[in-house]
């Protein structure tokens, strides 16, 4: 009777711990990602918080990027100074522009179009996930193929 672990259960133990750590790194990444989403775009405002800042004259810049049914808003705020965004219906964007514009806001107006380097730079971590979870999904595969 022996109490020494055999070879296989530290290679499954190694296994083990190899996905636990797998899954580990994936979190991480998966929270990383998500954080990063919030750093480029800075708070989301809901139309009536933004409009609500329009009307204090809180909004210290402001860019309209117009799409075919809604259009999206950011900029920075004044007090407290942080970047916003929000999604409009494009009917309130001469109303928008009006009173922004009363308010001496400097506004940016734009057709909102996907920009090829800017979608690949901002796709890239998901595309180098995909990419690293099938590269070890393969190999675990091939590993229990061996085994059998």
């Amino acid at each position: 009777m022996a109490f020494a672990p055999s070879e296989r259960t530290a290679s499954q133990l190694s296994v083990t711990r190899r996905t636990v750590i797998f899954w580990l790194f994936m979190l991480a990444l998966g929270a990383l990602l998500w954080k990063m989403d919030s750093w480029q775009v800075g708070e989301e405002l809901n139309y009536s918080d933004f409009m609500q800042q329009v009307d204090k004259n809180n909004a210290a810049s402001a860019e309209l990027l117009t799409g075919q049914n809604t259009s999206r808003v950011r900029g920075t705020l004044r007090a407290p100074a942080k970047r916003y965004s929000t999604t409009i219906p494009k009917e309130v964007i001469p109303d928008l522009t009006e009173r922004l514009k009363k308010q001496g806001v400097p506004l940016t107006v734009s057709k909102r179009k996907i920009q090829l380097p800017g979608a690949i730079l901002n796709y890239a971590p998901l595309i180098l996930l995909i990419v690293f979870w099938i590269f070890a999904m393969n190999r675990i595969r091939g590993r229990q193929q061996v085994k059998l």
